[in-house]
């Protein structure tokens, strides 16, 4: 539902006294029912004014109909985006400490343009003076050869978990993570990537440098990021 003045807009319920026979006037835009013709019109002024923003992108100064528009497309685009890409952004916002979305964003750009994660569908360089890319999953990631850690990698940095947690990162409150968590020059990570075959026999299983692995054009931007 569009922002009223990056408010909540709760449409106007029918009218509790309609019976079947009144004449009534329909805004189609927002399906909202009207027995007042002024409150139909002064509703149909307001759609049409510069006055509502998009719920998901925060995007300003639409009409309601460009608005409801903006939102359609970014549920889409949402639909569509990788759950691998998901669950580490998510992760990496409650590292943050941004307050302005715009640095947030761009914050999240910059870290994950470059750096790959396990799950992730990607394009591969796989054998030397190879000309075309191979698609491939990320199967793990591997810290910069000549660092040491103890801990477990994940998403091209290493978690060092408390000696009292289960084993799972994710049990880790984000504050000491945060506070643990190296991070690693993205071009010195390196990637154990699975070609994506039709059969486990047609397989290929290497350890490739960052530079050999991409993404494919438009799985992530900024726009993306920003939904």
């Amino acid at each position: 539902m569009p922002l009223l003045h990056r408010k909540l807009f709760t449409p106007t319920q029918p009218p509790e006294d309609l019976n079947l026979d009144d004449e009534v006037f329909h805004c189609a835009l927002t399906n909202e029912i009207f027995k007042d013709y002024d409150e139909f019109y002064e509703r149909t002024i307001l759609c049409n004014s510069l006055v509502w923003s998009c719920s998901i992108t925060d995007k300003p100064n639409l009409t309601y109909q460009e608005a409801l528009d903006c939102e359609n497309l970014a549920r889409k685009k949402l639909s569509a985006f990788p759950i691998s890409l998901s669950r580490p952004l998510v992760y990496l916002v409650g590292l943050s400490n941004r307050q302005r979305i715009d640095d947030l964003v761009e914050d999240l750009y910059l870290f994950v343009r470059e750096r790959f994660f396990v799950g992730e569908e990607v394009e591969v360089l796989l054998f030397e003076k190879a000309k075309s890319r191979y698609p491939c999953q990320v199967v793990s990631i591997l810290p910069p050869a000549d660092s040491k850690t103890n801990g477990s990698s994940v998403g091209g940095a290493v978690i060092n978990l408390d000696s009292d947690s289960s084993g799972d990162e994710d049990d880790v409150p984000l504050s000491a993570v945060a506070k643990q968590t190296p991070v690693f020059e993205a071009s010195k990570i390196r990637y154990v990537v699975r070609s994506m075959g039709t059969s486990k026999k047609s397989q290929v299983e290497k350890i490739v440098n960052a530079n050999c692995v991409k993404r494919r054009g438009g799985v992530f931007t900024r726009q993306v990021c920003n939904y």
